[in-house]
């Protein structure tokens, strides 16, 4: 690829150099006066165009990523329009410069397949949205809410006030869980209490807690379900609808409500024993 390239340049530098020493210099002016005249026509047509395309994009319900994307490439491409007009008022023969620009376009390509990755993936997230600025998720181990979503990163923001960046193409191929897309989320706690204690009234007790809560749904209503048998307690858990904004309210109340409840109505928690038996040996 290299000793093609540089053909591709030498063809280039023959092209121009012919070019000079074919060109009558007397009309020297009047050939950049006429290229002068098509740049400033050109450039008055993609200004035209540009606030064409701005227009046509802000009927469009894309996310302002894409829209921007979209402006930066259409623009990008009537810049090489612009240059191949100019050159070819020159009469300049185009094809040894359509060739550089391939070449550097590939090598271009090679050199950012990385940012090129991320910038698909980018595309892919914007167009298909897995998630919107706002919405808590979870990117494979990292969660968080979704601080921005830009064409070669998403950024998220923790819990604890860090802010993390994830590549996009990372994103596309990790596993996405949205915890802000529907209106309405359940919160389980899970329940271990001792064999020697009766069922329906763990149930009823759980369950009243559960109902109690000035945050939990009515419909659906709370549930109390066995889950296990486990080798020291019986495992329950306590389900509770709620919205979405209440869930973490709801969760740390129930997690600090539940013993307290259960110690009242004497029902125990059984928690691991370690018997350590001392031996005397006497010699």
């Amino acid at each position: 690829m290299s000793g093609q390239s540089e053909d591709t340049i030498s063809q280039t530098v023959e092209t121009v150099s012919a070019w000079f020493n074919t060109t009558n210099y007397a009309n020297l002016a009047m050939i950049i006066g006429r290229t002068i005249i098509f740049l400033v026509i050109c450039v008055i047509l993609k200004r035209i165009l540009m606030r064409f395309v701005t227009r046509v994009l802000d009927r469009v319900q894309l996310e302002e990523g894409i829209k921007k994307f979209l402006k930066s490439f259409i623009g990008l491409i009537l810049w090489f329009v612009i240059v191949l007009v100019v050159i070819a008022s020159l009469n300049i023969p185009l094809t040894p410069f359509i060739a550089v620009f391939s070449v550097l376009g590939l090598a271009l390509s090679l050199a950012v397949q990385d940012s090129l990755a991320n910038f698909a993936g980018g595309v892919n997230v914007l167009a298909s949205k897995p998630f919107v600025v706002g919405d808590h998720v979870e990117i494979d181990s990292d969660g968080g809410v979704v601080e921005e979503v830009g064409i070669i990163y998403t950024t998220l923001l923790t819990f604890d006030n860090r802010r993390i960046m994830l590549p996009n193409s990372k994103v596309m191929s990790a596993r996405v869980t949205n915890y802000s897309s529907e209106i309405l989320r359940r919160v389980d706690i899970n329940v271990g209490t001792s064999y020697d204690d009766d069922i329906p009234k763990v149930q009823n007790i759980l369950l009243e807690l559960g109902r109690r809560h000035d945050k939990a749904l009515s419909d659906p209503e709370p549930q109390v379900k066995v889950t296990n048998y486990g080798d020291s307690a019986i495992e329950y858990v306590l389900r509770v609808w709620c919205r979405r904004e209440d869930y973490w309210d709801i969760y740390f109340d129930l997690m600090e409500q539940v013993k307290p409840e259960l110690d009242r109505a004497k029902i125990s928690i059984p928690y691991p024993h370690m018997n350590v038996l001392v031996e005397n040996q006497k010699k």
